[in-house]
């Protein structure tokens, strides 16, 4: 179910976006990309509210604390986009905007109702109701494509078309998500202790600080790569590196998501109940399914890369350059999943600041390599600057799991590690078995 939640948007990013191009024109969709860049990223800024939301509520042994947990998230992100919008509208007077003022109002109550759908989406997950948030997100993303997609066809090709009805779907998904999180945690809206809730939104603010430049680096070390590279390098350079990365990344951002997803409530139940046969159990079985949903097609892909990207790019010129840019992306991003794992523990253990450092630590040095390279067009050197990012980024998370084992009462760090560390050896000994019995063949 966690992967069908997925489904809506790949469908999105290979079907409709073709056809939003087509109808609305290269300057229009322009903004349609520009505005789905922002959803990414101020979701991944929402101040670390869905991590905490989710992380406290699969904590939580009251009854009553997951009401207060969810009610007090929501009043953090009204408190943010009314903050926004604010700062927004101030901007609007002093500033020329390409957007009309409607425009940017409307791209707000987007941005705001998907973050705050986010938010519930953690609610249900956290209480393991991933049926209902699968649906739900599915359901949504397909149903606002499509919509929009007939309205632009039939009404009006223009972006005031495509954001109003974005708007509209997008906020309907945040009320029946609402219904939903209302209906699982048994709340009345009737009673809500005002009181209470502020002081929880405190709470979550205040934890959610680190979290905020954990979510700026990530979104600044995924994204700020093509705009150094755009400013230094060659165009035909920046399309290589950019379609290698992508398709690099499908197996972590589409696989290994959902078993992040499915596990994590899991293991911070268990964690906290200091179950620790059971969170062992639950580490071992994450880390053999993200083995085989993100190393084993993985595997395969890095293989039979020349095959599969000339197929892919319908035999473009840079195809060559693609497949070879991707041999040395591919190991280090499928060896990164394997920081799922610690990560859990770490926000389990609510080791917040401590990620946010060597997170923002980890980006500085990448993009600082980033633009060192660019400005000499190697690419390849760029390729393997993101190769050691995501292998360093993981054994740093290891190894504060091993830092804070006994503070956290996670004896099992080491079986875990050596069971980890089996599994990868594992799959590298297979691959490198074809691959040696595959240039054997063709010689």
């Amino acid at each position: 179910m966690l992967y069908i939640s997925k489904s809506g948007a790949i469908v999105v990013g290979v079907f409709i976006l073709p056809w939003y191009q087509q109808l609305l024109g290269a300057s229009a969709f322009g903004w349609v990309a520009l505005i789905f860049s922002l959803q990414t990223f101020l979701i991944m800024l929402d101040l670390g509210v869905s991590t905490i939301v989710g992380r406290d509520i699969a904590a939580s042994e009251n009854a009553e604390s997951p009401k207060l947990i969810w009610r007090a998230g929501e009043w953090v992100l009204h408190s943010l986009y009314l903050i926004l919008f604010f700062l927004s509208s101030v901007a609007y007077i002093f500033f020329d905007f390409y957007l009309s003022f409607l425009q940017v109002t409307l791209c707000l109550i987007f941005f705001w109702s998907l973050t705050v759908q986010n938010a519930g989406q953690s609610v249900l997950l956290a209480r393991k109701e991933y049926r209902i948030a699968a649906l739900i997100q599915a359901a949504g993303v397909l149903a606002r494509a499509i919509a929009t997609l007939a309205a632009l066809y039939y009404y009006k090709a223009d972006i005031n078309t495509f954001l109003f009805v974005q708007v509209l779907f997008a906020i309907a998904q945040m009320c029946i998500t609402s219904a939903a999180c209302r209906k699982i945690l048994h709340e009345s809206i009737v009673g809500i202790d005002v009181e209470k809730i502020t002081s929880v939104a405190k709470s979550i603010f205040m934890k959610g600080r680190p979290l905020v430049f954990f979510g700026i680096s990530g979104a600044a070390v995924l994204q700020l790569d093509k705009i150094i590279i755009g400013s230094f390098s060659k165009p035909e350079l920046l399309a290589s590196y950019y379609l290698a990365m992508t398709l690099c990344l499908v197996p972590v951002s589409v696989l290994a998501g959902p078993v992040a997803q499915y596990f994590q409530p899991k293991i911070i139940r268990s964690f906290i109940s200091k179950d620790i046969l059971l969170s062992e159990q639950q580490i071992k079985s994450m880390l053999t399914i993200l083995i085989g949903v993100v190393a084993l097609p993985s595997a395969i892909l890095w293989i039979n890369r020349e095959i599969i990207i000339h197929a892919w790019l319908h035999g473009q010129p840079n195809s060559a350059e693609v497949a070879h840019y991707a041999g040395v992306l591919l190991p280090g991003i499928a060896l990164g999943a394997l920081g799922y794992v610690p990560y859990t523990l770490l926000v389990a253990g609510q080791d917040y600041r401590a990620q946010a450092l060597m997170s923002v630590f980890m980006t500085v040095c990448t993009l600082a390599a980033v633009t060192f390279f660019a400005r000499t067009n190697n690419i390849l050197a760029i390729c393997w600057a993101y190769t050691l990012y995501h292998s360093i980024s993981m054994l740093i998370s290891w190894a504060r799991v091993f830092y804070l084992k006994a503070e956290l009462n996670i004896p099992y760090a080491a079986r875990a590690a050596a069971y980890a560390f089996f599994l990868v050896f594992s799959v590298v000994v297979v691959l490198s078995a074809i691959a040696l019995g595959k240039n054997i063949y063709y010689s």
